[in-house]
């Protein structure tokens, strides 16, 4: 397991079920002290310094009681084989650190990778129509050649087409869960889970024992956002978590596609509507995402950018290979990855910009030429 110290761990998840600690105090004290070991060795004096620290959280931490809890929770993730992800480690998903809300833990089983080039997220209703169904098949079908990572949410539907695609089609996919890697909801999607932690992984904020309650669905939804490059909204009704999810992308800077359906067809209206108000691109079919993706994976343009990679200066050889690995990004990602800061990072853009050899995507992403 990368970066495990399990000391250090039994910290982290301590902070994490502090009554009055949330994710973004979490960040300010590990910031500030260095690490979670190093908080505990703190004074009542050092740790009201920060700010947003309330003394409930001052004494709960002081206290030490949540420890065995925490071991209790730490036991149960490594039974299952669980990878650790925390906020400042290096595996952390690097898309998803770029937004303010993002978990400052996660818990994945898998055997992907969760900073792949290409990710997707499909979502849609979960009373998909055969035509989404067939919709959804033919866009995982169609971005096989590009080698993307599918992401979704494991319901019923949409979600569950789109795993089951990528399964079929030999591409990974990453299902994020609303409850702890020990259960599976909904149950029937059980054996595709399976399958997907073989050809993916699984996902989630959430510790063992914890239930798929209603409450934990939107904040599933905002994973599957950050995670992804761009997300695609297959069919929705007026109302939904597919809709949800779009919203969120949309505050992430992500791109939003969206199918659109016949006037007066239920699950349409959501698509729709996301269409009509400027909050979704329109696509017809994979060719559309992978034109406004700049997702072009031949071999010519391969080949081409072997030999312009071996012309750059160094610092720019960084930037150019990190937007080949992951495809667009952000300048936050970028200066993450690189080490390079974003004040000299913006000159660097801005130079291989009117060199031609990136250009700038909506959302402020930029992207290989």
């Amino acid at each position: 397991m990368t970066n495990y110290n399990e000391q250090e761990w039994i910290y982290r998840i301590s902070l994490k079920i502090t009554p009055g600690m949330g994710d973004i105090t979490i960040r300010k004290l590990v910031d500030h002290f260095g690490s979670a070991t190093e908080i505990y060795t703190k004074k009542s004096s050092e740790l009201r310094q920060i700010k947003g620290m309330s003394s409930r959280a001052v004494e709960g931490i002081l206290s030490g009681s949540y420890q065995k809890v925490a071991e209790k929770h730490l036991q149960n993730l490594l039974k299952l084989n669980a990878e650790l992800l925390f906020y400042s480690d290096s595996n952390y998903p690097a898309r998803l650190s770029q937004c303010p809300d993002s978990p400052v833990m996660l818990f994945y089983k898998g055997s992907s990778g969760l900073n792949v080039r290409r990710m997707l997220g499909i979502v849609g209703t979960r009373n998909a129509t055969p035509q989404g169904k067939k919709i959804t098949e033919d866009i995982v079908k169609g971005l096989v050649k590009q080698g993307v990572t599918i992401v979704s949410g494991l319901a019923y539907g949409i979600d569950t087409m789109a795993h089951r695609s990528a399964v079929i089609n030999q591409l990974p996919t990453i299902a994020v869960l609303g409850h702890g890697l020990d259960m599976l909801y909904p149950q029937q999607n059980s054996a595709l889970a399976r399958k997907i932690a073989l050809n993916g992984g699984l996902i989630t904020e959430f510790f063992p024992d914890t239930l798929p309650d209603r409450e934990n669905f939107p904040r599933r939804n905002r994973i599957i956002a950050g995670l992804c490059d761009a997300i695609v909204v297959v069919e929705a009704a007026s109302k939904g978590g597919a809709l949800i999810t779009a919203d969120i992308a949309n505050t992430y800077n992500r791109d939003v596609f969206a199918v659109p359906g016949r006037w007066g067809d239920e699950y349409s209206v959501g698509c729709n509507k996301l269409i009509k108000i400027n909050k979704a691109a329109l696509i017809q079919s994979a060719d559309d995402i992978r034109y406004i993706m700049g997702w072009d994976s031949t071999c010519e343009k391969q080949s081409a950018q072997a030999n312009l990679f071996g012309q750059l200066p160094e610092k720019e050889q960084k930037i150019y290979a990190l937007l080949l690995k992951h495809g667009a990004a952000g300048i936050d990602f970028i200066s993450h990855l690189t080490h390079i800061s974003q004040g000299e990072l913006s000159s660097l853009l801005l130079k291989m910009e009117f060199d031609g050899i990136i250009r700038i995507l909506p959302g402020k992403l930029f992207a290989i030429s």
